[in-house]
């Protein structure tokens, strides 16, 4: 029998239910970016990036927002150095970008082209972020450049570019990982000098420019990455049953090709899954909380900050598990057979 199938017959879910620091770089800093060949080195820095004969063309839209998404959590708790200095920029990619070495500069700007690139690869994250020809490490020069393509909004999307006004200005950013209504939550590097996750309501951030209000975001363009959703419906469709015969659950993890849980683990339509409330509930087990609804089948902050809570637990008394909210097949394990 297979860990999953166990899995399943163990949990009951064999069938699925119907502050900020400043980031103004000069505008002379921020040069004309020349050539647009990958670089060799962009992989000292982008430990994900996809080689050109794996373009995210292949990806849709919403699974191109997956990978950004999971990216930048991964980054959540790293610390910038002791003189300032941030690892998102020491590969050599800035200089092709900026121009300039931008491993000692405010780096909340720095951090959010990293994790483009990251996901996307040079060339296309310069382009879906409309910096070619010209590259920028300010926040409020990110921002014009969104504007003036007309991918600036006042309402958020995942994977959308969050900018905040500081000091009379747009002078921090970071990156929308998920949208509940009105609440939002978003990665953002140079927070405190860390990477952190942030949750806003958005809509009353947005009512001036005053320090910590959001100015608004700006839309990378999806289409340099990804094919439209409606183009590849048939595609998902035959995943979802390749899937079922396989006992596979539907989202694997792009890097460990592991199956887990996360933050935003959905089936695409809102709906909540019994793999996500077969884990709320062995939480309940070990007496965490879960928040006021419970084991809902929904895999939100409450649940978050729980298996986050968990993880720590167990791995400071050697359990095979890491601290980063995915659930992926160690945590199962772990769960299951370490007495709470």
């Amino acid at each position: 029998m297979t860990f999953l199938k166990w899995l399943a017959t163990v949990c009951g879910f064999g069938q699925t239910d119907t502050a900020k620091s400043s980031d103004a770089v000069s505008a002379e800093e921020s040069t004309e970016a020349v050539g647009r060949t990958t670089p060799e080195y962009v992989q000292n820095v982008v430990q994900t990036h996809i080689s050109s004969e794996e373009r995210s063309t292949m990806m849709t839209v919403t699974k191109a927002k997956q990978k950004l998404v999971d990216w930048c959590k991964s980054q959540i708790g790293y610390h910038e150095g002791y003189d300032g200095s941030n690892k998102y920029a020491d590969g050599n990619w800035d200089m092709k970008l900026y121009l300039f070495s931008a491993v000692n500069v405010p780096w909340c700007d720095v951090f959010v082209d990293a994790a483009y690139i990251a996901a996307f690869g040079f060339e296309d994250a310069t382009a879906m972020t409309y910096q070619q020809p010209r590259g920028y490490a300010a926040c409020s020069l990110s921002a014009d450049a969104y504007k003036r393509n007309g991918a600036f909004y006042r309402e958020p999307e995942v994977g959308d570019q969050i900018f905040f006004f500081y000091g009379g200005a747009i002078n921090h950013t970071g990156i929308v990982v998920e949208v509940h209504g009105d609440t939002i939550v978003c990665v953002e590097g140079n927070y405190s000098d860390m990477v952190c996750r942030t949750q806003y309501k958005w809509r009353e951030k947005m009512q001036s420019n005053v320090d910590g209000n959001i100015a608004g975001f700006g839309r990378p363009n999806w289409s340099v990455v990804a094919e439209p959703e409606s183009t590849a419906s048939d595609d998902i469709n035959d995943d979802i049953d390749d899937t079922i015969e396989s006992e596979e659950f539907d989202i694997v993890h792009p890097t460990f090709r592991r199956t887990y849980l996360h933050l935003e683990y959905g089936d695409g339509n809102g709906n909540p899954l019994p793999q996500v409330k077969a884990w709320q509930n062995l939480l309940l087990c070990w007496e965490y909380d879960i928040g006021q609804y419970g084991a809902d089948g929904e895999f939100g902050l409450d649940t978050d900050n729980a298996t986050r809570q968990w993880q720590k637990y167990v791995k400071d008394r050697g359990g095979d598990v890491e601290v980063n909210g995915v659930v992926d097949e160690d945590d199962w394990i772990e769960i299951i057979n370490v007495p709470g």
